[in-house]
């Protein structure tokens, strides 16, 4: 749901990152079958809200068009520990196939958010920078997607 996006070859196609390295985007494509033998594959056992497998190629930043990138973003109703209502606003990775959604707070996110999360979804958290977990899709309100155009 998050990523950023060009167009390649005609199609709508994810990318590593907004930006060129010497003078190269790199397209990704998480699982499925590689698409060509010019592709390469990196595995990521423990990745979570996406497939272990990505597949990428590099190809020259003048063949990608339209660059954008899509934010998804909501937030998770909960009660603090003191009983508050609360609400965290988290970034929407995935959905899986029981409809659930892969998130992870927002940069910024109060820490008594992270321990809700932590509580009343059995989140992890990562290297004390923020928490992700599963939440129900029905458990999210205020879903907005947004479409941010990009400098080529």
């Amino acid at each position: 749901m998050d990523g950023i996006y060009g167009v390649w070859s005609g199609r709508v196609v994810e990318l590593q990152r907004r930006t060129p390295y010497l003078g190269k985007l790199t397209i990704i494509q998480d699982g499925g079958e590689m698409p060509s033998p010019e592709w390469s594959t990196l595995e990521f056992p423990n990745r979570f809200g996406r497939t272990p497998i990505r597949h990428y190629l590099h190809v020259p930043e003048s063949e990608v068009s339209d660059l954008h990138e899509i934010a998804a973003t909501g937030y998770v109703p909960l009660t603090d520990s003191t009983g508050h209502d609360i609400q965290a606003r988290v970034n929407i990775i995935a959905q899986d196939a029981e409809g659930r959604l892969a998130v992870e707070t927002m940069p910024r996110e109060p820490r008594h958010h992270w321990d809700a999360l932590v509580r009343e979804y059995d989140f992890e958290e990562y290297d004390r920078s923020w928490v992700f977990g599963w939440v129900p899709a029905h458990a999210l309100t205020d879903f907005k997607s947004e479409r941010m155009e990009l400098a080529a």
